[in-house]
């Protein structure tokens, strides 16, 4: 028995051979909870910083060293304790914030230790669960509202731009140049020409094996997250 189970063993490494190298471990460094997040939703890395939102409002941390992250500074919105962030986007002096009582939250952040709310934008009916900045163009995904770019030149008074509302259900989205990828739910993944911010039009769309939730893009590659049915990679 021992032997037959070595020889599969054997059958199977021919087969399948392991390649491993130094990039495929990991290594487990610091560890942070804060007891007010109930839930920490996304995380965003600005040099030695990281941004984190939820339920909870928005953090930042220190991570200059990995193995004792350090909490810096931390905006609440007002109301319920449960409201929440869903996403963000780092500007530069300044923090977009995704959520749906408070539609975006822009946060002052010259001075880390102590955020402040700058300015609340967008329909309160509408819910933002994705943002991503592209100089100054924020574009947001709003679920079944399609998206929504705005100018953010003045992160004091945001400017609509456009809208583009024949999506699906966007959840999420990532800017690589003039396009935009969109996790666009039961649409799959979508490419968005934006080089007019003006007027923005859907210039592609590819169907997923489950629910696109989340999209992240590396040179040539676009991973989507579906949900129970794995992730795709196009």
């Amino acid at each position: 028995m021992q032997r037959q189970t070595w020889a599969w063993t054997l059958i199977l490494l021919s087969i399948f051979p392991l390649s491993l190298s130094a990039d495929d471990f990991m290594e487990n460094r610091g560890y942070y909870n804060p007891q007010w997040f109930a839930e920490i939703l996304d995380v965003e890395l600005d040099d030695d910083r990281a941004y984190t939102f939820g339920v909870g409002g928005m953090a930042i941390f220190n991570i200059a060293d990995p193995d004792n992250p350090s909490f810096v500074g931390r905006y609440q919105p007002p109301g319920h304790p449960w409201n929440r962030f869903y996403r963000g986007a780092i500007g530069p002096g300044e923090v977009y914030a995704g959520g749906r009582a408070f539609s975006i939250s822009v946060i002052g952040i010259a001075d880390p230790g102590n955020p402040q709310l700058l300015h609340n934008f967008g329909d309160t009916d509408k819910s933002y669960e994705g943002l991503a900045l592209k100089d100054d163009l924020l574009v947001a995904a709003r679920h079944g509202d399609g998206l929504e770019l705005i100018d953010v030149t003045n992160p004091s008074a945001p400017v609509t731009l456009s809208e583009l509302t024949t999506l699906s259900d966007a959840w999420d989205l990532e800017i690589r140049g003039d396009l935009v990828y969109v996790a666009d739910g039961s649409g799959g993944l979508r490419v968005v020409d934006i080089a007019n911010p003006l007027a923005p039009f859907l210039q592609s769309s590819f169907p997923t094996s489950g629910f696109a939730k989340d999209v992240d893009v590396s040179e040539n590659l676009a991973v989507v997250a579906c949900g129970s049915s794995g992730f795709d990679v196009f």
